[in-house]
């Protein structure tokens, strides 16, 4: 009798003690599960919003080239009316001062980035202050002049480069004077700050953390927080982390990336977020995975 107690009791501990093993395997699982859907709600959350930070952020620089470019694009058109008029080249320089010191009175926040307005009307230089070369030959290597060429009548946007009177960078927008008979009779030119679009990039954030960065046409590093690294090609970029042409790449073959893992240049475990601009920018957004 006693023996058949003490089976018995051995045989409803074992079977407690499965039951709690089963339990904390249980609630184990639990926890694990419970992780894992928090993890895809994070992530599902990231993918999401910073599918939207880029978005918007792209949407905010093209409304500033956008804004800068229906201004030029109305000087060209004032211009090529006076040319059209048989007005003289003094009277086409009036019109640009008039409108440059109109621009550089603005401070509305559309315009406040305008640097310098100036161009070429029938083999002269025409500007407002003497403030480029009057040097044909030189002004006719400049980036402006052989983009406008390039465009054959519309608008080009050229990367930053560094502006000869002041040694800052600046990108500019240039277009062909037509006339009547759309024959050339000169090129106009409209500098802006580029900090006014490295100012912007830098102060992109996602929840006080990641970062913006904006690469021109030949996926050079135009502005970046790490300045170290700026006017250096994606494809060239390389450090103790490893180089960066799979990024290149990817950019190449998708033009905007959602949620593309790599280190970033700090070797910050991060995702990335890409968007490909009208004027031929990529502007690209990095966020640690830590945190998020």
């Amino acid at each position: 009798m006693t023996v058949l107690k003490l089976s018995t009791r051995l045989k409803r501990e074992s079977l407690l003690l499965v039951q709690f093993l089963i339990v904390i395997i249980v609630f184990a699982s639990m926890i694990t599960m419970s992780s894992f859907f928090a993890l895809r709600i994070v992530n599902r959350n990231l993918d999401m919003h910073g599918e939207e930070l880029v978005i918007l952020s792209a949407e905010t620089l093209t409304a500033y080239l956008k804004a800068h470019q229906i201004a030029f694009e109305n000087i060209v058109f004032s211009i090529e009316d006076l040319y059209m008029n048989n007005q003289d080249i003094e009277a086409i320089r009036h019109e640009i001062t008039r409108t440059s010191e109109h621009l550089m009175a603005r401070d509305d926040g559309i315009y406040s980035g305008f640097s310098y307005l100036y161009g070429i009307v029938d083999g002269s230089v025409v500007q407002a202050y003497d403030m480029v070369s009057d040097d044909i030959t030189d002004l006719t290597t400049r980036p402006w002049y052989a983009g406008a060429y390039k465009e054959n009548g519309d608008t080009y946007f050229s990367d930053a480069y560094n502006c000869l009177h002041s040694d800052e960078m600046i990108i500019s927008l240039s277009r062909l004077l037509l006339d009547n008979d759309n024959e050339i009779f000169g090129v106009l030119a409209f500098d802006i700050h580029f900090s006014a679009f490295s100012d912007y990039v830098s102060h992109i954030r996602f929840m006080d953390a990641g970062y913006g960065a904006l690469l021109d046409s030949d996926l050079r590093f135009m502005a970046h927080t790490e300045e170290s690294i700026v006017g250096i090609r994606l494809d060239d970029l390389e450090n103790e982390y490893g180089g960066y042409t799979h990024v290149a790449d990817a950019l190449r073959a998708t033009e905007n990336l959602r949620a593309y893992r790599t280190k970033s240049y700090t070797g910050v475990d991060s995702v990335f977020f890409s968007r490909l601009l009208f004027n031929g920018w990529l502007l690209y957004i990095g966020i640690p995975v830590e945190g998020f």
